[in-house]
């Protein structure tokens, strides 16, 4: 159940918003308690709530008796077709102004279903706004302002406000480190030159020299770049080492890349962990500022348990697939830990969301000694060679990639679980973002994917690619994507179903490349190669040609 919280209001005053959007105003509560739950069948309302929520149990029957409760609700967002229009009228505007008319088409979104509740005399207090996210955080008076959220066409899906934990140098040997260096020094760059990584944790110890001069963040030789909580302030840079440590690895693979760090993560009944909200909020920040500091990857090292055998974080009723979708949409790659269950055949939430690049563990060494991984859920034998997956690293067909996560030292810690995984990747996102920046986000995952090392699971028996940054950045544009310009292709039906001989992660791409180059489109389609065209056009290409 989630209970009420004194929240922060924000001024509205930065832009017109509908007074029911204003966070700030106190708004009146049209409908008593008792009767929203005089007027709801609860048998409907439960098999409502489980179509189109996560709402646990008891949260539901305390809406159904009355109590208040703090939803996250997420908005029917902006279509593909919306997104873009901006700019095919008027493309010198550049990013930033399809950011600010993104935001203003989610703003008009949320208005018009709360418009549509004012009129049937439901008015909400709004907790929290998420200007660049479609989804607002609202108090529920009782379950008929749920139904009626639920029921309303605006509105995908109703999130509880849940609490996520952390998921608890040799290793850049194992990923074929120093090739991948080498290759960048002889352009002249070095990895992670030029774009920002953000990691969504416990917060930094920036003044650690891992991170280079740094009497604060944004100064010149500092990696570290800007720091925030979200979460209520500590008073501590990191309270709990984890994000330090999960920062230096982001660093450590990435060394050029500089690193914007938000400490979400807080004390709360004598339970260390984040609440869904203020993960939220980093991640519309982070949409928000993609432009200016040309955020390549998010590192989430967090989740939970699924409280259901499917994954509430994959349908898009979730607030986190409306983020991710927007994350990669401008160019920025959700990297998230898989957990640290020892659950061969699931992932934790978020990370199986489809959109999310979900990263287990593997061992960078050999185990010298009997490891018996925090909480018991399992030991690592004696003699287990490097290039295992790890014992607690959650698995199955959603995994997407593996990376060191074993006794991983970095930033004054040592620490070990898929935590320590998924910033190898963020870092090697950057690191290939900053050297292929006209790349599509599909074709940097494919980069990672596809040269990866083959390690089978004995656990499950799937086989999956353990990450090899040297392979990753060395591989052949084309082979990633025959659409590339300069790359040969074959004839694709356009605009339509194809089945050629293309990935089928390109497909919204020949569909957007369409609508800028309809001359293109034709039957049969050209065998020579696009070089004259821009692929700064193509959805995910956030950082142009």
């Amino acid at each position: 159940m989630t209970s009420h919280r004194s929240k922060t209001r924000v001024s509205a005053k930065r832009r017109s918003l509908h007074p029911c959007l204003a966070l700030g105003l106190a708004l009146a509560v049209a409908l008593p308690a008792a009767a929203g739950a005089a007027g709801v069948d609860a048998k409907e309302f439960s098999a409502l709530m489980a179509k189109k929520s996560d709402l646990s149990q008891e949260t539901i029957e305390a809406l159904l008796a009355g109590q208040k409760q703090d939803l996250l609700i997420t908005m029917r967002p902006a279509s593909g077709a919306q997104r873009m229009l901006f700019q095919s009228v008027d493309e010198e505007e550049g990013l930033q102004g399809q950011l600010e008319y993104n935001t203003a088409l989610i703003t008009l979104g949320k208005e018009k279903v709360l418009d549509d509740l004012a009129k049937k005399d439901m008015t909400f207090e709004v907790v929290r706004e998420y200007d660049s996210l479609p989804v607002v955080e609202l108090q529920v008076e009782n379950a008929e302002q749920a139904q009626a959220l639920a029921l309303n066409e605006g509105v995908l899906g109703l999130n509880e406000n849940r609490w996520f934990e952390k998921t608890l140098v040799q290793s850049k040997a194992l990923i074929n480190w120093a090739t991948a260096d080498a290759f960048a020094q002889s352009h002249s760059m070095e990895l992670g030159h030029g774009v920002s990584v953000v990691v969504i944790d416990t917060g930094v110890d920036y003044k650690h020299p891992s991170f280079g001069s740094c009497n604060a963040p944004g100064d010149p030789n500092c990696a570290i770049s800007y720091v925030r909580d979200f979460a209520p302030d500590d008073g501590a840079r990191d309270d709990n080492g984890h994000g330090t440590n999960v920062t230096a690895i982001v660093h450590g693979v990435a060394p050029g890349a500089k690193i914007i760090v938000f400490d979400v993560f807080q004390w709360k009944n004598g339970n260390f962990g984040a609440e869904l909200d203020d993960i939220l909020d980093a991640l519309n920040w982070t949409v928000r500022n993609s432009y200016w500091h040309k955020i390549a990857a998010v590192n989430l090292s967090l989740g939970s348990r699924r409280q259901y055998s499917w994954c509430f974080a994959d349908l898009t009723s979730s607030a986190y697939y409306q983020a991710f979708d927007l994350l990669r949409w401008y160019g920025i790659v959700p990297v998230v830990s898989s957990g640290n269950d020892a659950d061969a055949n699931r992932l934790g939430e978020p990370a199986c969301s489809s959109l999310a690049l979900s990263v287990g563990s593997v061992t960078d060494d050999k185990i010298t000694d009997t490891s018996i991984y925090q909480g018991g859920v399992c030991a690592e034998a004696f003699g287990t060679p490097k290039d295992t997956v790890s014992c607690f690293s959650n698995g199955g067909p959603e995994l997407d990639l593996l990376a060191p996560g074993d006794r991983i030292t970095a930033g004054g810690w040592i620490a070990i679980g898929t935590s320590q995984a998924a910033p190898h990747v963020a870092g090697a996102v950057a690191a290939l973002r900053g050297f292929y920046r006209w790349e599509h986000v599909d074709e940097t995952i494919q980069r990672l994917v596809q040269s990866g090392k083959p390690i089978t699971d004995p656990r499950n028996g799937i086989t999956y690619p353990r990450l090899d940054l040297g392979a990753a950045i060395t591989i052949d544009a084309c082979d990633i994507n025959p659409l590339a310009p300069g790359c040969q292709f074959t004839r694709i039906d356009c605009g339509r179903r194809y089945d050629g001989p293309l990935c089928d992660h390109f497909r919204e791409d020949i569909l957007d490349l369409c609508v800028f180059h309809p001359e293109i489109c034709r039957e049969p389609w050209p065998t020579e190669p696009l070089l004259d065209f821009d692929p700064g056009y193509f959805r995910g290409r956030r950082f142009g040609g």
